[in-house]
């Protein structure tokens, strides 16, 4: 046994165990036990359990017998049936390090720290070679902000350890512990000693990850490439962290290169490639994402479905029918993606994928609740699943529960510290939070994963259009619009940039001189006739946009902007016809004019269905956000998320005069009063020249009831005779 021939060993013992006579039970129990470790040994777990069960039976005083059968109940999360034995062990030997040590995990583990710590402080003085229990015991340091300390655990367990492989255990500890203290260089030392220790794969999984949050990419791909030597069964991390990097091409490459020509291999064949169910998944995976970044869009997943016909075969049911419903749902199918979804979960109940898709099924659907329901179920599933967490990371952000989309978002970059949709994702949940520095750098961790990508660029124009850093996020937004033409929240972001500048019409004008320009710039064009629709210069908006969408029909952004400029104008019939015909049928596009219509009629419930679905379907430019505040302050409904809105409207566009005026109405409709007067002055002082002579008499009524609920009648009569006098200038014109 001790030279690792177990198989060999377990022959040995389970010929000897029935020639041992009952009475000699002392060498009959050992012999359990170590027919226990052999099996082990080998992970056959279940006849480990019951052997190391049979020794206590045949010698219930036998400690070994016990402190094996006390980590099995530990591992298995049966805590109360492990203190039997430990308390057992405990009772003949007060002193016993490894009683004391799994103790103390258990009271660790039900968060009663301090004892916890005497138990572990006892442990680790009576054998120090213990990394498990080392471990344990830095945690609870590092929890009392006493990183000396768990330090000082670290290195004394790692370096005394009796066996060398276990000792990786503590250096692996000991690197998270330097990162955490930002001590990069001790960090990467400790890592590289847990690989010394034990050539491993989670010891070189846990390097390549430093390497890659370091931002040390090559590096780390060839820690991977090794990785994948040291399990031939699967050699697929190098090809999984392309993936999660946001480079399918690569990923494909690598996928099929390692699964194999014959979809039954033999024995031999098999120990050198990845099993063909275990890769051809995760090929279709990487497929679909390049067909969504190509942009293939008469079949959204044309590729990735040709694929999953060709292999489906290599595929059981229920990846068969997760798969399809990935497929379905990229060619916007979403009946056959629902019936797909259900066939999934009804061939694989415990699948976490087969849960993840039909939460996406039901996102797609607009049943939030059912959705987070079974994402929540994929994690019950598999608890480190990473889709699933995303998912629930964006539901969060979008709900504005910050603190539980931090806690999924910050779980994925742990494990996977390259995935760049999590560092992005990471960035807006920081920026949220107002964390702007940290914020600042993941973003940055995301370019140095991709620096080709248009995420990481708009996730850095958004930090700097909070710091007020106008230049530099006008060229991150200008750099996510070159990577994607229509991103609709890169063009939002320059809108927003330039709103903070002084915009006549003249400046306007040579906007559309630069843009029209030879090579003329769709997206600055619609930038332009955009921003013409917000200063009321309908026919320039209409002359502009309608260019636009002659040279490039395909832009929805446009025609929902032209279509609010002719209905401004009072051509409803032909805006509708337009944004239908753009084929923006159920996006926020349609959604967004379909509430406007609503509102103008009065109809405030259909006004507010319609907005919030627009808000659902992606709308972030802050326009359909100020309408639906205003929407639920005229109907007195909802009033906590009209403010919610209203001030993220102001928030976008500080010196946005209708947005200050909409604020200024949920405050009063909330008789906050004195709020409402200072949001309402803001408006007025904003509401400069002749394009708010229409709206300028309202904002003063508004301004007039705000100052009588405060109790300044005198100020509300002022209010009321400047809200005459504009409607009587509006007459001599």
């Amino acid at each position: 046994m001790r030279d690792g021939k177990f198989p060999e060993a377990l022959a040995l013992y389970e010929r000897a165990i029935p020639k041992i006579p009952r009475a000699n039970k002392q060498e009959l129990s050992a012999a359990f036990i170590n027919a226990g470790n052999c099996y082990a040994a080998s992970s056959k777990l279940n006849e480990a359990f019951a052997d190391f069960q049979k020794a206590t039976e045949v010698d219930p005083e036998n400690i070994d017998a016990r402190l094996h059968l006390a980590e099995f109940f530990i591992a298995a999360g049966v805590p109360n049936h492990a203190r039997e034995h430990l308390d057992f062990v405990l009772s003949r030997n007060p002193d016993d390090a490894a009683a004391l040590g799994m103790l103390g995990t258990i009271e660790s583990a039900a968060q009663h720290y301090d004892i916890a710590k005497k138990l572990l402080e006892k442990s680790v003085a009576n054998d120090p070679q213990r990394p498990t229990v080392a471990v344990a015991l830095a945690e609870i340091y590092n929890r009392e902000d006493k990183i000396a300390q768990a330090r000082s655990v670290l290195v004394k367990a790692a370096s005394a350890a009796s066996d060398v492989k276990k000792s990786a255990y503590a250096w692996l500890a000991l690197g998270r512990l330097e990162e955490q203290e930002g001590i990069a260089a001790a960090a990467e030392e400790a890592y590289r000693s847990a690989v010394k220790a034990d050539d491993s794969v989670l010891t070189n999984f846990r390097l390549a990850q430093f390497l890659e949050r370091s931002a040390r990419i090559e590096e780390a791909e060839k820690v991977l490439v090794h990785l994948d030597s040291l399990r031939p069964g699967e050699p697929s991390a190098l090809a999984d962290f392309h993936l999660s990097a946001g480079h399918p091409e690569k990923a494909l490459k690598q996928y099929a290169e390692k699964l194999p020509s014959d979809p039954k291999p033999d024995n031999k064949s098999a120990a050198q490639h990845a099993t063909p169910e275990t890769l051809t998944g995760r090929i279709i995976e990487a497929q679909m994402q390049l067909d969504r970044e190509r942009g293939t869009q008469a079949n959204g997943s044309l590729s990735a479905k040709l694929l999953l016909s060709k292999h489906s075969g290599l595929l059981d049911g229920t990846a068969t029918a997760v798969l399809a419903t990935e497929t379905a749902l990229a060619d916007g199918d979403v009946a056959e993606a629902e019936t797909q979804a259900r066939i999934a979960v009804t061939r694989g109940p415990d699948s976490a994928a087969a849960h993840y898709v039909r939460g996406l099924v039901f996102n797609r659907l607009d049943k939030i609740a059912e959705a987070k329901e079974e994402w929540n179920s994929a994690l019950d599933a598999e608890s480190d699943y990473v889709p699933a967490q995303l998912a629930l990371a964006r539901q969060n952000l979008h709900e504005n529960d910050l603190p539980t989309a931090e806690e999924h978002v910050s779980s994925v970059i742990r494990e996977e510290p390259a995935n760049l949709d999590a560092l992005c994702l990471y960035a807006r949940v920081l920026l949220a939070q107002g964390r702007v520095s940290p914020a600042r750098g993941i973003a940055k961790r995301a370019m140095a994963v991709d620096g080709n990508a248009e995420e990481p660029q708009l996730v850095l124009g958004m930090i700097d259009l909070h710091d007020q850093r106008f230049g530099s996020a006008l060229l991150h937004f200008q750099h996510s619009l070159v990577l994607n033409p229509r991103s609709a929240e890169a063009m939002n972001g320059m809108l927003d940039v330039y709103r903070q500048g002084k915009l006549s019409r003249a400046v306007l004008a040579k906007m559309e001189k630069v843009a029209s320009a030879p090579p003329s710039s769709a997206s600055l064009m619609e930038i332009t006739g955009r921003l013409y629709l917000e200063k009321h210069l309908l026919k320039d908006a209409v002359r502009v946009l309608s260019q636009v969408l002659q040279s490039d029909p395909m832009r929805d952004g446009t025609a929902l902007a032209l279509a609010q400029a002719l209905d401004a104008e009072g051509h409803e019939k032909t805006a509708s016809d337009l944004v239908l015909s753009a084929g923006t049928k159920g996006s926020s596009a349609l959604f967004q004019l379909q509430g406007a219509d609503a509102q103008e009629r009065g109809d405030y419930t259909a006004a507010i269905e319609s907005y919030e679905n627009a808000m659902r379907s992606g709308e972030s430019s802050g326009v359909v956000a100020n309408n639906l505040a205003w929407t639920y302050a005229q109907s007195g409904t909802n009033l906590d998320r009209a403010l919610e809105l209203a001030r993220s409207a102001v928030e976008r566009e500080p010196k946005n005069a209708a947005a200050l005026d909409t604020l200024g109405v949920v405050q009063l409709k909330r008789r906050h009063y004195s709020q409402a007067v200072g949001a309402l002055n803001k408006a007025v002082s904003m509401m400069v020249g002749p394009n708010w002579d229409a709206q300028r008499p309202e904002v003063y009524r508004h301004l007039a009831e705000a100052y009588q609920g405060a109790g300044l009648p005198e100020k509300s009569a002022e209010a009321l005779g400047m809200a005459q006098h504009s409607i009587s200038r509006s007459l001599a014109k």
